[in-house]
């Protein structure tokens, strides 16, 4: 067994114990469902959906889906114990993606399923309603802006780099939304009046996070990529910003969203990602409109991604 391994499964138990020794007195099913529901369904998806035999890997890469699913439970509680369990899941992370190649992209499919059970166990990925119109525009202008720059990245350096750089932004993210914003002065300022005030401190962030790392490890061919890129962070903005500000006719289906919004969205997907994908941009942005305006009882952030991940393998079947 490879020692760094051997190290890594001994202070995942040692992290674990003090998981649980940390959220004994609290809400036990809620603090401990998320853990056991990341191992569960990382367990399908690794075996299942990825047909992997080596059960070492699968152990070690469902070790550190529960670890990501502990962290977010630290969140406004304890600084030290946060710092312990990102920076040591980070470096996990990045030991498996690199001297492990062949499980690249599970380690992203552990990092994603891991955080978004840890959410759960802070709040619900349920959208929030009754938002502020100015606070809403300055986050979907952050977010065309950073659906640019990753954008840039798979159409300048190549598929392999930009999914790993793209990691290392979201890790960046992660922790500076962690422990340099906490102030609501100077640089600090920009980032809390991003946030929306009757939602935990970051909670949009790691939405996104788990969005794109969604996107980053079930979808592997660099169309497809762009879609989900172009559907998460440009499309979804701009079809915001345009639902706030024409008020035209409600849809049928879901009065709190405009005809005018969803139209937005498939034109920015069907137009954007014609050159990469033909007329599957058509396909996938009438698609992912009717998802992002129709199944409004999970955040969008997750319930893009994940329709276009299961697009992305039905489309091998056609």
């Amino acid at each position: 067994m490879d020692q760094y391994l051997f190290a890594f499964a001994i202070a995942n138990v040692v992290l674990w114990a003090v998981y649980f020794k940390s959220s004994w007195n609290g809400d036990r099913q809620r603090a401990f469902a998320p853990v056991f529901a990341s191992l569960a369904i990382g367990a399908f998806v690794m075996i299942i959906a990825n047909f992997i035999t080596d059960l070492f890997s699968i152990l070690a890469l469902l070790g550190l889906a529960a670890l990501f699913a502990m962290i977010p439970f630290y969140y406004g509680r304890s600084k030290a114990l946060l710092a312990v369990f990102l920076l040591f899941g980070i470096i996990e992370f990045f030991y498996f993606a690199n001297f492990y190649g062949a499980i690249f992209y599970l380690t992203i499919q552990a990092f994603a399923i891991g955080t978004a059970f840890g959410v759960v166990s802070r709040t619900t990925l349920k959208p929030v309603h009754g938002k502020n119109k100015s606070i809403e525009t300055r986050r979907d202008l952050v977010h065309v802006f950073l659906g640019t720059v990753i954008l840039a990245l798979f159409l300048l350096l190549g598929f392999s780099f930009a999914v790993y750089l793209t990691m290392v932004l979201i890790f960046a993210g992660y922790f500076i939304n962690s422990f340099v914003s906490r102030g609501k002065k100077g640089i600090s300022g920009i980032f809390f009046a991003l946030e929306r005030p009757d939602e935990l401190y970051g909670l949009g962030a790691l939405y996104l996070a788990i969005g794109v790392s969604l996107l980053l490890g079930f979808v592997h061919t660099l169309g497809f990529m762009i879609i989900g890129i172009v559907a998460l962070l440009l499309a979804d903005p701009i079809a915001t910003i345009v639902g706030m500000n024409l008020k035209g006719k409600k849809l049928r289906y879901n009065k709190g969203k405009t005809v005018f919004g969803a139209l937005a969205f498939f034109f920015v997907v069907a137009l954007l990602c014609y050159p990469f994908v033909g007329l599957y941009s058509v396909v996938f942005g009438a698609a992912l409109a009717f998802v992002e305006s129709y199944f409004t009882q999970v955040d969008d952030n997750i319930s893009i991604p994940a329709a276009t991940a299961i697009l992305y393998f039905l489309s091998f079947l056609l």
